[in-house]
């Protein structure tokens, strides 16, 4: 697993190292690079962190986990634009309860699929 945060900040050290001599203008452009760099891992969805409704929302058609509003009770659902989040067995099998819309509060991706040896 990536541990974002020092990952972040090795991107930091590379660019405080680069602004330093003997390095200069001539790898100005590495810097900028760097920056973006670390922008764009700053913004990504860290693993295993609840990301709140009000902030994002999953793609269309996005397996998740979720939690509803009293923060005890969790499930797996999927998320879809138009119909919001609903249960993964029920968005595969049959129609969800309306309810689970306005109760879901947060969500995280699911981890990626467990690939050791069966022996």
């Amino acid at each position: 697993m990536i541990d974002e945060k020092k990952l972040i900040e090795k991107t930091e050290h590379y660019i405080k190292r680069y602004l330093e001599p003997p390095y200069g203008r001539e790898i100005e452009g590495t810097v900028e690079l760097l920056k973006e760099v670390k922008d764009v891992l700053s913004e990504q969805p860290k693993a295993g962190a609840w990301i709140p409704c009000s902030e994002k929302l999953p793609e269309n058609d996005y397996d998740t986990v979720m939690v509803f509003l009293d923060s005890k009770i969790y499930d797996i659902a999927i998320w879809h634009n138009e119909h919001g989040f609903r249960p993964w067995y029920a968005a595969h099998f049959e129609a969800s309860p309306p309810e689970w819309k306005a109760c879901v509060t947060a969500w995280m991706p699911l981890p990626e699929p467990w690939k050791g040896d069966l022996k």
